[in-house]
């Protein structure tokens, strides 16, 4: 059977590592998807065929340690390395502070407490006691590495710890003063550079995860909203109520949710109705109101019902499910700036590697004369100061954070080169019905009187017509007394006219054969192409008309003015009439020569490509929003692809982007929040293009020792993921709060 897991995956700490467990799973047939951000690999695999064990096993002989439960253990080593590291540093500074107070030309100060942790003795103790419980994971996967032929970041890190350890015991043993009088500082030896290469990066790794995971803290925070229990319908008469876990759930069954519980699953409301909370997924603190047919989705909270509904997919295939193990995430296609990460990473390390060869040599044979030692040191420092880790974050984290920006802001983005496709829009073109408009009818004017309502509700009852069902729900606001008395089992159907019920029929105006005794009001209307109009008749007597209109989304005409601003040209695609698409249109802003009506779903490619046909380099910045089926073949034609709120399975499974709202204004805010993405993983790239550029030739010059290396490759490190998780913070709705402060100032 094939089961998709994401785990937590330890010890990574650079793109190597992730390679490296990516190449695993691939050894044995498997695809996986490492996200170092959140340091998880995501995987599909046939726990038939190949044990989970096996795979744990494999990733374990690499280096890094595949989480498939987490054991609670009486000893907690990664604790116990912590500490070590805080006292090896603490022991290091120390000692670092014996050197400064002891030098003549400043301070000249002898003190028995700092030289004590000042003399050769103390020092070798700890750096052993650090090479051995710090360094010897970073060393055991170096060898790992450097059999399976890839170089990382903890080939770096073992080779300069153990370099600065052994050069510190060949001065040590080399000079005898040393060996008859440890607890002296004596020869100068560079075991404080071995302890505190490997207590900052360690340290260091762990407060750099810490901040890693709080920037995407509000993502895990998700899963955690998904319940648990569900209240499952046994017997709907009886109101049998069964508790049951929400992922035994199958799709037609049915459950109650009560006040202040969350939907068990993406479901329909079959009775009753409520309001709810859906922030969490959309970002909108207003409630929604729901009733009879629409559609709650899981991890939503019912702030006042009960309401039952019945079930549309299981919970692991639900949106929010779909959004917490990451199969919209960002690892699914990587953009242009992702693979030039990865190509740089995996080259960057063999280059300081090189690059500490060279210094070396040149410090040897040229800048220190011959002095073997001070060669080393310098080399080392390179080793050290140099950072791969910035390369490999510099996109993933912008990206993660991006996503979940979007996210917030009613978005979802499906692959990681969306913020690469966005930011370069220059095109959009709109479906109409279910995108613009909410392809929900409305009644909006009536002339019917309201003593044939009953009447009118009978003959639309055996109907699922989406124009009865707007009727249907018209008359449910309705208050009209039911005088004229028809049976629902009289109703047939005229095909493509409407329905007849003895003497009565419900219809399309074409049914009225003489308008010249048609009241003006009523002969307008039907006269309104621009709007659907349906006939009530009795013995071929109009009795009245009803006039029915596909409401505007709230805030399209605002998303439309906002994207024309932005210098990016909106065209109108709708297989609807004339005179009603052109009304439509240009009320939303569109240019008449950019609305196209009338148009059959196959057709809708044809326009997209014959627009832009003079220009090949728009394709790759020309977007389609749609909801349907007959959507598909245009999105095919385009490079962005975005599915509206109400968009169909199949829709959204090709599409690029989903809108989790009614909300057309996500549209520019996704453009908004991918230039910022950009800006701030090119703001990443140039930071890490500087600090290796300026510090390696610094290094090179012994400018500053490897203990320094190690606190500026760290604090590099963590720049990056603090500037990356800047990006939660952004607003994007300051002009709306603008307006708002206004108007209450009024």
């Amino acid at each position: 059977m094939l089961r998709t897991l994401t785990l937590k995956v330890e010890n990574m700490m650079c793109a190597h590592c992730s390679a490296s467990v990516e190449k695993t799973f691939q050894r044995v047939g498997i695809k996986a998807n490492v996200n170092l951000s959140k340091n998880t690999v995501r995987f599909t695999y046939d726990d038939e065929k190949i044990p989970l064990s096996y795979l744990q096993r494999l990733v374990k002989q690499q280096g890094y340690n595949l989480v498939v439960e987490k054991k609670k253990s009486v000893f907690n080593f990664n604790l116990f390395s912590l500490i070590v590291a805080i006292v090896t540093l603490v022991v290091s500074v120390l000692g670092m502070i014996n050197m400064i107070l002891m030098d003549e030309k400043t301070f000249n100060i002898h003190l028995d407490f700092f030289m004590f942790f000042d003399s050769n003795l103390i020092k070798l103790i700890f750096a052993t006691i650090s090479l051995f419980i710090l360094g010897t994971p970073f060393i055991y996967r170096a060898i790992l590495s450097i059999k399976m032929k890839r170089v990382g970041m903890d080939l770096l890190i073992a080779i300069s710890s153990l370099a600065s350890y052994i050069l510190s015991l060949v001065l040590l043993i080399l000079d005898p003063v040393n060996l008859t009088n440890v607890f002296k500082m004596g020869t100068v030896t560079y075991f404080d550079s071995t302890m505190m290469i490997l207590s900052i990066i360690f340290i260091g790794h762990n407060i750099t995860d810490i901040v890693k995971a709080k920037s995407v803290q509000a993502l895990n925070d998700v899963s955690s909203l998904i319940p648990n229990k569900a209240n499952k319908v046994v017997n709907l008469e009886s109101n049998d109520i069964q508790s049951v876990d929400v992922d035994s759930l199958q799709i037609g069954d049915i459950c109650l949710v009560k006040t202040g519980e969350q939907i068990p699953t993406d479901s329909v409301v079959i009775k009753s109705n409520g309001s709810v909370d859906e922030k969490i997924l959309t970002g909108e603190s207003t409630p929604r109101y729901v009733k009879e047919n629409d559609e709650v989705f899981l991890s939503t909270t019912l702030l006042n019902g009960p309401i039952y509904i019945k079930v549309l997919k299981p919970t692991s295939e639900s949106l929010m499910s779909n959004i917490v193990n990451e199969s919209y995430a960002l690892d699914n296609k990587k953009g242009n700036l992702n693979k030039i990460s990865d190509v740089i990473a995996s080259w960057f390390v063999l280059a300081i590697f090189l690059v500490s060869v060279f210094t070396f040599l040149l410090n040897y044979f040229y800048l220190c004369k011959y002095d073997i030692a001070t060669s080393i040191v310098r080399s080392i420092t390179v080793l050290v100061v140099s950072c791969p880790c910035a390369f490999g974050l510099a996109v993933p984290l912008s990206s993660l954070n991006g996503f979940y920006l979007a996210l917030k802001n009613g978005i979802l983005f499906k692959t990681g080169d969306i913020f690469e496709k966005i930011k370069n829009i220059k095109i959009i073109f709109f479906d109409k019905t279910g995108t613009l408009t909410k392809g929900e009818l409305k009644v909006v004017k009536n002339t019917i009187p309201s003593e044939y309502f009953s009447c009118v509700n009978i003959m639309e009852e055996s109907s699922t017509h989406p124009i009865a069902s707007s009727i249907k729900s018209y008359l449910k606001e309705q208050t009209y007394n039911t005088t004229i008395k028809l049976d629902v089992k009289d109703n047939k159907e005229m095909i493509g006219l409407g329905i007849q019920n003895k003497d009565y029929i419900l219809g399309s105006v074409k049914l009225i054969k003489d308008t010249t005794k048609l009241s003006r009001e009523n002969l307008q209307l039907i006269k309104d192409a621009s709007k659907t109009t349906v006939c009530l008749l009795y013995k071929d007597e109009l009795v009245g008309l009803m006039q029915l209109e596909d409401e505007v989304i709230d805030d399209a005409k605002q998303a439309i003015a906002k994207l024309k601003k932005d210098n990016i040209r909106t065209i109108l695609i709708s297989g609807d009439l004339k005179t009603y698409t052109l009304n439509v249109g240009e009320q939303l802003g569109f240019e008449k020569e950019d609305i196209y009506y009338e148009v059959l779903p196959n057709m809708k490619k044809d326009i997209i490509e014959k627009i832009l046909s003079s220009n090949k380099n728009l394709q790759k910045q020309t977007c389609y929003v749609g909801d349907g089926v007959n959507d598909i073949l245009a999105l095919s034609a385009v490079n962005l692809k975005i599915a509206s709120y109400k968009a169909s399975e199949v829709t959204k499974a090709k599409a690029n982007c989903i809108m989790l709202k009614d909300d057309i204004s996500s549209i520019e805010k996704s453009i908004r929040i991918s230039k910022k993405v950009y800006l701030n993983i090119i703001f990443n790239f140039v930071w890490a293009f500087l600090y290796n550029i300026v510090l390696i030739p610094l290094a090179m010059l012994g400018l500053f020792s490897p203990s320094v290396s190690a606190i500026l490759m760290i604090i590099s490190s963590l720049t990056l993921v603090l500037n990356s998780s800047l990006l939660k913070y952004v607003k994007l709705d300051k002009t709306k709060k603008n307006k708002s402060q206004i108007k209450n100032s009024d």
